[in-house]
């Protein structure tokens, strides 16, 4: 029997054979057995690789006490509020809150006293902080030559002022503090802090409340 075919339609029916196994093999996902799973898994291992690990986010621990444990501590004396209880209730009920007189209600006026103080801590401390900050900035931060001699001069005729009028007592004795002896007098003229209320307002914007003086009044 002679061959129909010749050399070149064989070689062509040879290549359509091969490219239909590789087209079975990519479609059928079984095919590809363990090779296949083990190029997954490859995959999958470089994707979760250290260098794109993800950021470990620490745990999270609370170490404040509970609301239960709080009531329990208000009626030890030393964890009582520095308010006094009766200012406590005069204002809460001036403002028609009417608690009971048990042991509840004591400790409900406590909490709320102690909420108050430390609110009122809070913006003394602040205010103190804004306070510091103008006077350093009113010190070194004046680029006017003319506005820091006249300030200068001003303090040094006060304390001129001042040491004369302290030189000699009512009795006629000597003031012990002339020529600025006492170095704890002089330190606690330089330690004063005014607080204004500027410094106040400043404080109290960080709380949502505003305590400037309207512009129509200025």
């Amino acid at each position: 029997m002679s061959n129909i075919f010749s050399n070149e339609d064989l070689e062509d029916i040879d290549v359509d054979a091969e490219v239909g196994e590789d087209v079975q093999m990519e479609g059928d996902p079984s095919a590809n057995g363990k090779d296949g799973l083990e190029s997954q898994n490859g995959q999958e291992e470089k994707h979760n690789s250290p260098g794109r690990a993800q950021p470990h986010i620490p745990q999270l621990t609370r170490a404040d006490k509970t609301l239960n444990e709080l009531m329990d501590l208000l009626d030890d004396p030393d964890f009582t509020p520095i308010i006094p209880d009766a200012v406590t209730d005069y204002y809460l009920s001036k403002n028609g809150l009417d608690l009971p007189n048990n042991d509840e209600g004591m400790k409900i006026k406590r909490l709320i006293a102690l909420a108050t103080q430390k609110f009122i801590s809070d913006i003394a401390t602040d205010a103190y902080e804004y306070s510091r900050i103008r006077c350093n900035s009113a010190v070194y931060g004046a680029n006017n030559p003319q506005a820091r001699s006249r300030a200068l001069m001003m303090a040094t005729m006060a304390k001129a002022k001042g040491t004369a009028n302290d030189d000699v007592t009512e009795e006629g004795e000597e003031n012990p503090n002339i020529n600025n002896l006492n170095p704890n007098g002089a330190s606690q003229n330089k330690e004063k802090v005014v607080l204004t209320m500027n410094d106040l307002s400043s404080a109290l914007d960080e709380y949502g409340l505003n305590v400037n003086r309207p512009q129509f009044y200025r």
